[in-house]
């Protein structure tokens, strides 16, 4: 297999799901206790951050996992260290200013950030076999072609929030919680596939992705020069009493579990009358 991204090299790098940066900050390199990985109805437990089920397969090259996308990392880790400190500022203001995250170079690095999205986001929609084209999306990344076909949304999870600080006032390390929801893609009446999306968290921040070729509108943003961008509150729900429900009880009302979920949370956003199909 060929590398998505450059289009040239053998694909032989197999990309984190979740940032491994991120895993070893909350967990250490080799885990300092048994990692849950999965869901509620099929899970397992693993002990460190080269599990291979905690990587995509190998569908990008080493030279553009660990030297083109190297700065996209980093400026992805900056952004997240960042709206971990500054919660309640982003909740205040509804948006983040990425001025205030990235100082000068904020235009730069803003686009290294969108770029780490778009690999998180062509390595799910590779993965899942399908003839669909991500040439915008490498392009984006290799060749530093802005594209409309890639946008965002960046949410605060207010539950997840207020979980974590139940958890500090029992003198835990707070709230550790990672989620790659289900890939989507919608088929329109011709049975051809018009669109991909997916869902990743950390803690109480959601970042949801769509990438299209067909010129579908949403409420998402394209990547632009403006330092400031909107961000979606998810209201609270209220939680069960600590300690007195299962872990995934708990979590279940704070995020979308199924596909039917995600489906109806996708078309508040798209206007389409499609049956959607999940991989």
């Amino acid at each position: 297999m060929i590398c998505w991204i450059c289009n040239k090299n053998k694909a032989d790098s197999g990309e984190h799901k979740f940032k491994s940066s991120l895993l070893k900050k909350m967990y250490g390199k080799q885990f300092k206790e048994e990692i849950l990985f999965g869901t509620r109805e099929s899970h397992l437990r693993i002990q460190g951050v080269n599990n291979k089920k905690v990587k995509f397969p190998k569908v990008i090259c080493k030279n553009c996992n660990n030297t083109i996308t190297s700065q996209h990392d980093k400026s992805f880790d900056v952004f997240i260290n960042y709206v971990n400190d500054n919660y309640n500022t982003i909740f205040q203001n509804q948006s983040i200013n990425f001025e205030n995250i990235y100082s000068e170079n904020w235009f730069e690095e803003k686009k290294n950030l969108y770029k780490y999205i778009a690999k998180h986001a062509g390595c799910k929609i590779v993965t899942g076999n399908f003839e669909y084209n991500v040439n915008n999306l490498s392009e984006f990344i290799f060749d530093d072609i802005n594209t409309s076909s890639f946008q965002i949304e960046f949410q605060l999870k207010e539950g997840f929030k207020f979980l974590d600080i139940c958890l500090k006032q029992q003198n835990t390390e707070g709230l550790r919680f990672m989620s790659n929801g289900q890939t989507v893609y919608y088929k329109n009446k011709e049975g051809k596939i018009v669109f991909f999306a997916g869902i990743t968290s950390y803690n109480w921040l959601s970042i949801t992705w769509v990438y299209t070729q067909n010129g579908y509108k949403t409420n998402f943003v394209k990547f632009s020069d403006n330092p400031k961008q909107k961000v979606a509150i998810l209201p609270f729900h209220e939680l069960p009493e600590i300690g007195k429900k299962d872990w995934f009880d708990i979590l279940d009302n704070q995020r979308m579990e199924s596909l039917d979920d995600q489906i109806n949370y996708y078309h508040t956003f798209l206007k389409l009358t499609n049956e959607p199909k999940d991989l």
